[in-house]
């Protein structure tokens, strides 16, 4: 039963336990079930739960303040609060208070399963991630004192011990290299930038001519060409590569690094290593994780120079062990940040859904966002951060009161810096890591004005970034087009009119022309120049 998951559930309706715990132990769980706040704490200290389930409503102790006083017995709890009226406010005040999800009354089978699945999911990678840094820590901390080791041995050498003396500092810069890269690797989470600076590194480090990852992706029947540093030509960043009986195959597969001192004389290259890499000496490293490999590690160095040997194929090994754990976190943070993000999306989409005249407005401005960045020709990294920020534009109005949100005539001066202030909101909701430290710009600046007339920051010119530009137009249109409680809907026409007008103060003059372009072409496409349904593209 230690590995089964354990689940404490807190609701003061009788009935609502025995539902949960029915439910969730058909799924496997080991569930437990109380009827207040108080025996909740009591029953953690007695058995440490893996997942607090909690009644927001509850007499005594209600489920925030429980979810407090959880939290500060175990840190890395993870709680989830069912409420019968979620508010945006409840649900804004649970998000910072640290809670990992909330259900709302009536819930269905299938959405507390999925709620219960991952966030114990997460829980279990998490936990994953603490060891594997544990070990990181462990194995730096040995580099570290085996560094002391060889310089106290050095300084007591005599002079008679050369050689000695020589192969302790080449030992002692190979840890040095180990420890450099493995720190350096260690604070990127991007699995792109990791791959480049990896292979940067070990060329500039490790002293080869040639690196590459060469990646395990989709089905794994193919590597993929990641983060290629100094070859003259034959594989660049993305290209396929099949498996082979060459010497990545064999690492791949012994799941060891394959040294071949002469590639001109090693029978077990590919023709197309030969002729990636050249005819100096190669080494294969595997890139290992849990078992799994996720590529191999591939370098050379020119036949004018000394050939790679023993002292790279065990340097390069610690090296693809270090990468390894890095490409773990990498995509741990990667699947809590995608997690996060659809939160935020979701209380969007909530706000906007009790609003008739604001309905999938967020949906609209990202889709058309896309297009705009597509014609810009930006990259579709930087697209993807448009398209978050985008979508989570206007996440800080869930921190507006909905009478000003609803109010259907003109806001007083109080109201209107009210509403004013759900820029610096949203900068404040969303967490500065990762996609959406890229993204917080657009979500903090997208009313600012070109002829700097805007709000927060009265940021004029290239000062205000191309995509928070892009969002400012393409959000005033989706407005200016969308029936409102003072006015109806206007034209495409007109508002592609007062967008005009406004090129150079209000809006970025170079994704305005191109914005105009795009949407005086759909008029043409359509025939018509009242509002149509948007394109999905």
């Amino acid at each position: 039963m230690d590995d089964v998951p354990r689940i404490l559930v807190a609701d003061d309706e009788v009935k609502i336990c025995s539902l949960l715990k029915k439910l969730l132990e058909r799924e496997g769980y080991d569930v437990t079930t109380v009827n207040d706040g108080g025996s909740a704490l009591k029953e953690m200290l007695r058995r440490k739960p893996d997942l607090l389930i909690s009644d927001i409503q509850m007499p005594g102790m209600d489920g925030l303040e429980l979810s407090r006083r959880a939290r500060s017995l175990d840190s890395d709890l993870p709680v989830v609060l069912i409420t019968g009226y979620a508010s945006m406010e409840t649900a804004v005040q649970a998000l910072r208070e640290g809670v990992s999800d909330y259900i709302t009354k009536p819930f269905s089978i299938a959405e507390l399963k999925g709620v219960v699945g991952r966030i114990l999911e997460n829980r279990a990678l998490a936990a994953e991630n603490r060891r594997l840094m544990v070990e990181l820590k462990v194995a730096n901390q040995q580099l570290t004192q085996h560094r002391r080791r060889l310089t106290v041995r050095l300084k007591g050498a005599e002079d008679g011990l050369d050689s000695a003396n020589r192969e302790l500092k080449q030992r002692l810069g190979e840890m040095e290299v180990i420890h450099e890269i493995s720190q350096m690797i260690a604070t990127v989470f991007d699995e792109t930038e990791l791959l480049t600076l990896a292979t940067q590194l070990i060329r500039d480090k490790v002293g080869v001519s040639a690196a590459a990852a060469l990646m395990l992706e989709g089905a794994g029947t193919e590597f993929t060409g990641r983060g290629v540093r100094g070859l003259a030509g034959g594989l660049t960043d993305g290209d396929r590569i099949p498996h082979s009986d060459g010497i990545a195959g064999h690492a791949l597969l012994d799941r060891r690094p394959v040294l071949v001192p002469d590639a001109s004389r090693d029978p077990r290259l590919s023709p197309e290593e030969l002729a990636t890499f050249g005819s100096g000496s190669l080494l294969a490293v595997p890139v290992v994780s849990k078992e799994s490999v996720l590529g191999v590690l591939m370098v050379s160095r020119e036949t004018t120079r000394e050939a790679l040997g023993d002292a790279e194929r065990d340097l390069l090994g610690l090296i693809g062990m270090d990468l390894a754990v890095a490409l773990d976190n990498v995509r741990l943070f990667k699947e809590n940040e995608q997690t996060y993000i659809e939160i935020l999306a979701m209380l969007v989409e909530s706000m906007e859904a009790r609003d008739l005249y604001l309905r999938r407005h967020s949906e609209r401005v990202m889709m058309k966002a896309r297009v705009v960045a597509k014609a810009l020709n930006l990259s579709p990294f930087e697209q993807e951060i448009l398209e978050t920020g985008a979508r989570l534009h206007d996440i800080g109005k869930v921190g507006i009161p909905d009478d000003i949100l609803k109010k259907p005539g003109r806001l007083t001066d109080e109201e209107m810096d009210e509403m004013r202030s759900h820029p610096v909101i949203g900068d404040r909701i969303v967490q500065p890591h990762g996609k959406l430290k890229l993204a917080k710009p657009i979500i903090r600046h997208h009313h600012e004005h070109w002829d700097g007339g805007g709000y927060p920051d009265g940021l004029a010119g290239e000062e205000i970034p191309l995509h928070a530009q892009i969002v400012t137009i393409v959000d005033a249109f989706d407005a200016l087009t969308s029936d409102r409680s003072y006015r109806g809907a206007m034209s495409r026409e007109k508002a592609l009119s007062i967008i005009e007008n406004d090129k150079g103060t209000h809006f970025g003059p170079l994704p305005t022309e191109v914005f105009l372009e795009i949407e005086r072409e759909r008029i043409v496409r359509h025939g018509k120049a009242e509002p149509v349904e948007d394109e999905v593209t």
